[in-house]
């Protein structure tokens, strides 16, 4: 989300504990979050929208800790503050002049537009075609 993600991993091992830590490049305040060690996730909450973090994941056994597996997280944006982009509607959608193996497709638009792509396929087969109509 644009405040929050959620981190998942893998152990080979059994460890009494995980402990994040989590920051923004550039800053100094790294965040610490500890984890139970019979737990494989945990939601990062509390953070900024479209920002960048660097997440250092450790396994924690008898005080002791693994090397970190590190990776870096984008946080999405503020939806509220995101403009929609207007939707173009397509109208009177037809089906004409059907044959064994063509068929006529005929439509109109509230708005001029330089091409078409019509996407087609046999239902169920998976395979896709797409054809630019200008």
């Amino acid at each position: 989300t644009s405040e929050s993600f959620q981190l998942s991993w893998s152990a080979e091992r059994d460890f009494d504990s995980f402990l994040v830590q989590y920051n923004r490049p550039g800053l100094q305040d790294m965040r610490n979050l500890t984890v139970d060690g019979n737990r494989r996730s945990t939601t990062i909450t509390g953070l900024r929208p479209t920002a960048k973090y660097t997440l250092h994941l450790y396994g924690i056994s008898n005080g002791e800790r693994t090397k970190p597996l590190t990776t870096a997280v984008t946080t999405k944006a503020d939806r509220d503050k995101v403009k929609p982009s207007k939707v173009i509607k397509l109208e009177n959608l037809s089906v004409s002049n059907i044959t064994a193996d063509s068929f006529q497709l005929s439509w109109g638009s509230e708005k001029d537009f330089d091409s078409f792509i019509i996407q087609y396929g046999v239902r169920g087969s998976g395979d896709m075609q797409n054809l630019t109509v200008t």
